[in-house]
């Protein structure tokens, strides 16, 4: 196939997350002076989009092929040995690339029909690893907010009246000890996020 036409990658990984479009891209360029059809085939036609599925290269020609998962809402059982497999087969079109595929196709010898097989990878999506950094910054900023909380009245009726007044008079009693203040600062961060 490497002499005809160059393919990028050789094996097809999906990074699957529920709910995320799933997609990869086959790249195809033509090495040839002439045209190629191709096609591309899957062993599970109902959880893939191929597009385009067919084609014509002109000479020396580059394009895309963007392969598309149907979005899920768990992850699928087979995620760690996935079956699926991709065939791509090309073909010089010797003039008949006005046909339509299917009959193409049909005129094309099996020995002049070049393939390469594909197997699918499916990956966990891993965006879910930034988003819990921040989440813990964002309780430490908090934090100092509830500080300030106590000096400022206004932020203690906001929480509903009866819980924050019961921990106003328990700071005063005690203004030395510091921790005190800091144990009541977290209940205080939950009330400013709700």
């Amino acid at each position: 196939m490497e002499t005809v036409l160059s393919v990028r990658p050789r094996e097809l990984t999906f990074e699957v997350g529920v709910g995320a479009p799933i997609v990869t891209k086959l790249a195809l360029e033509s090495k040839l002076d002439e045209e190629l059809a191709f096609k591309v085939k899957t062993t599970h036609p109902r959880r893939y989009v191929v597009r385009p599925n067919a084609g014509v290269l002109k000479p020396r020609e580059a394009i895309a092929i963007e392969i598309a998962m149907e979005t899920v809402t768990e992850l699928p059982p087979d995620m760690a040995a996935c079956k699926d497999k991709f065939l791509l087969q090309v073909s010089k079109t010797a003039g008949r690339e006005t046909l339509p595929s299917s009959e193409f196709w049909a005129t094309v010898p099996p020995e002049k029909v070049i393939q390469q097989k594909f197997k699918v990878f499916l990956t966990t999506a891993s965006p879910a690893n930034p988003p819990a950094a921040p989440a813990p910054a964002a309780l430490s900023a908090p934090a100092p907010a509830p500080a300030s909380a106590p000096a400022a009245a206004p932020a203690a009726p906001t929480a509903p009246p009866p819980a924050p007044a019961a921990t106003a008079p328990a700071p005063p009693p005690a203004p030395a000890p510091a921790p005190a203040a800091a144990p009541a600062a977290p209940p205080a961060p939950p009330a400013s996020l709700s």
